[in-house]
């Protein structure tokens, strides 16, 4: 199924691959855009909400278009400096149509500026370029993530926009063509992301050649947009979003959504890195499946010593659908600002009394694949219990993992 493969590909995944925000979202500074609101706060934790992937095609894909089409992930640029390296997630499969097309085509990479315009398109002016040919014959899912080094960098500015441009220059577009994988929620909102403008992370799209037209912003599935999976790779930092999938259905070798009801208990785990932070709420992305009662939201110590917290009435939901999973943002704002010290453990533990079921999914790091942290939250990570000890995520029939993170934040203090 293509317009984006919206889906949950987990079978086919389990097997192939058994063979701050975004932008900073763990602690650094905010940036103000010329055309975004000034941001008070920054955040802390994985600041991302998905509930899948989806495909985006680069090249020509007859059933999805009648164009040679360009795709630019949209990025604000945090501390600047050189930006040496990029990891985006490429995907193709040998059993299922709509993914790439013979040899997966000849993808020209750019970085390009912004064109200033509040349309906020790519300006066609080049900091720095590559060519990457997708080894789509691979078997290792490693090579769905490639580290692409530019030849000479690309000089970028805090607070500047710029654009990752990924164009199939293949002789044959319409023969042998790739797509990048992205992140995509069934309820998309504006913007996609709680602590991240529209303007400041976005996918765009256009057709080259001689269907040209203007870019715009990657829209299928009734106007819904998705969230770019790429780490940039600096001289001195990363950044970049590196959750490379959501869990919001679920499946026949694990089950996600978990449920928070009575013993059945769910939190993120965590120690402090970089400098102590006051936060004055949290956020959490849960669902409520039945009942009435609020969730209960609380931080406290590795010892299990109450730090602090609050409860909040989740808007009803309902089952989670391969459509909907029906989770939404809710937040606790504490009665005073709490202190998370640097180099302290914590958790964020959700709660719910028996007569009421909330659910919560996890999105997963790509550790495992090369991205480092300040592409993903990278001090902790998501565990639940049913009573008899916490345990890590289960995923593609693994159990006790550690590298899926709860979507959850916290707003820190100025």
């Amino acid at each position: 199924m293509n317009q984006g493969n919206i889906r949950s590909r987990l079978a086919w995944l389990a097997a192939a691959w058994a063979s701050i925000i975004i932008l900073g979202c763990s602690g650094s500074n905010a940036i103000r855009g010329g055309d975004d609101p000034v941001i008070t706060h920054t955040y802390y934790g994985s600041c991302i909400n998905a509930d899948d992937i989806a495909n985006v095609i680069i090249g020509w894909y007859v059933p999805n278009g009648d164009f040679n089409a360009s795709i630019s992930y949209r990025m604000r640029v945090t501390q600047g400096g050189s930006l040496v390296a990029i990891r985006p997630f490429f995907i193709w499969s040998s059993t299922r149509a709509g993914y790439q097309g013979g040899t997966g085509g000849t993808i020209q990479i750019e970085v390009q500026s912004d064109d200033g315009t509040s349309s906020h398109r790519p300006s066609g002016t080049v900091l720095a370029s590559l060519t990457y040919t997708p080894p789509v014959t691979s078997t290792s899912s490693a090579s769905h993530y490639p580290l692409l080094t530019f030849p000479t960098p690309a000089t970028l500015a805090a607070g500047q926009l710029c654009h990752i441009v990924f164009t199939d220059v293949d002789p044959d577009p319409k023969t042998n063509w790739v797509s990048l994988d992205t992140l995509w929620t069934w309820r998309g909102t504006s913007p996609e992301q709680p602590t991240t403008p529209s303007t400041d992370l976005a996918i765009l799209e256009r057709g080259v050649g001689a269907h040209a037209r203007d870019w715009s912003v990657y829209t299928r599935g009734g106007g819904l947009s998705g969230t770019p999976i790429i780490e940039l790779d600096f001289d001195t930092y990363t950044q970049g979003q590196g959750y490379i999938q959501g869990f919001g259905a679920p499946d026949a070798s694990f089950v996600n959504p978990k449920p928070i009801c009575g013993e059945n208990k769910i939190r993120e785990t965590f120690a402090v890195s970089g400098a102590s932070k006051v936060v004055s709420a949290v956020a959490v992305r849960v669902n409520r499946l039945s009942g009435a009662s609020p969730l209960n939201v609380t931080v406290e110590k590795a010892d299990g010593t109450r730090v602090g917290g609050g409860s909040v009435v989740v808007p009803m939901g309902g089952p989670a659908t391969s459509s909907d999973n029906g989770a939404t943002w809710v937040k606790v704002t504490f009665p005073s600002p709490l202190m998370l010290q640097s180099g302290v453990s914590y958790n964020l533990v959700l709660t719910s009394p028996s007569d009421t079921v909330h659910a919560t999914h996890v999105l997963q790091k790509g550790r495992d694949y090369g991205f480092k942290p300040g592409a993903y939250f990278g001090d902790g990570h998501a565990e639940f219990t049913a009573g008899s000890g916490w345990k890590g995520w289960d995923l593609w029939g693994l159990s006790n993992l550690q590298v899926t993170d709860l979507q959850f934040y916290f707003e820190v203090n100025p």
